[in-house]
């Protein structure tokens, strides 16, 4: 299988895109397939534009009958439940010092502990068929592509899969495409 980790943004969109002119015979990047399912996580704090995003997204995958699921993460709540108590998954904090310059404090953890790893587990139990502590198939053992929309000056956040299951691909990376590649496809 091949699925895509959708986060609504630019990149991810940009990928979802191009699967679904795959699926009209439109082949201009071939290191994008057409993906056997689109999945976004639901942190469950997202501004209103991130859901329009979303359901622009979910309508172009389902008018080209690629699976697009939306998955709830219950991160913020994890969060400000957890924080000072136990382990949290570190989150960027955006700022903006006294004299308005823009900045980011923080590691970027969350992607892994609530949009990746949901993901293994949802195509593992519900899209394989797995039951809890069911051994794995050897058919199964890097078979499938879990496709992740970093761009090319993110490729230092590109990493192996820790999951026997999936191999991760970064098109974006594969492509040379940065951000304003992508801006520009979407535009």
């Amino acid at each position: 299988m091949k699925i895509l980790s959708c986060g609504a943004g630019m990149q991810s969109t940009s990928l979802a895109l191009i699967s679904c002119e795959q699926t009209k015979g439109i082949v201009r990047y071939p290191q994008v397939p057409r993906y056997d399912a689109v999945i976004y996580c639901d942190l469950g704090i997202e501004p209103p534009w991130v859901i329009q995003q979303v359901r622009f997204i979910q309508q172009a995958c389902e008018s080209c009958d690629i699976s697009f699921v939306i998955l709830k993460s219950n991160l913020y709540r994890d969060y400000m439940d957890n924080f000072g108590r136990r382990r949290v998954a570190g989150m960027p904090f955006w700022t903006i010092d006294p004299d308005g310059k823009k900045g980011r404090i923080g590691r970027r953890a969350c992607t892994i502990d609530y949009k990746i790893l949901m993901i293994q587990k949802y195509v593992r139990y519900q899209l394989l068929g797995y039951r809890p502590h069911q051994r794995s198939r050897p058919v199964d053992i890097g078979a499938h592509e879990l496709h992740i929309g970093f761009s090319n000056e993110e490729s230092h956040r590109s990493f192996p899969s820790h999951h026997p299951f999936f191999v991760n691909r970064f098109p974006l990376v594969e492509m040379g495409w940065e951000r304003k590649d992508t801006y520009q496809y979407n535009r």
